[in-house]
């Protein structure tokens, strides 16, 4: 439904383009290309973008600590509210 709508949007913008174009007129190809180049160019690849991140590898930490996993010989028992051990 959404590409639908999309599919619809940009036949409608090369429409305009063909009747408002003095200069060159694209193709609707031609013009789908155009729009899809001027959106990569306007992006700007240093923004920093949504979404989870990558834990920093240990060669990479900033905070000097050493964290190591050790072993832990005490089990919360689940729906006891305790430790077993």
């Amino acid at each position: 439904m959404f590409l639908n709508g999309l599919n619809m949007l940009v036949f409608a913008a090369w429409k305009l383009h063909v009747e408002v174009e003095v200069g060159e007129k694209f193709d609707q190809l031609a013009f789908c290309r155009y729009i899809v180049r001027s959106l990569m160019h306007s992006v700007n690849p240093s923004a920093p973008q949504a979404g989870p991140r990558p834990r920093p590898l240990v060669e990479v930490r900033k905070d000097g600590l050493n964290h190591h996993l050790s072993r832990n010989d005490k089990h919360i028992g689940v729906g006891t509210g305790g430790t077993r051990g």
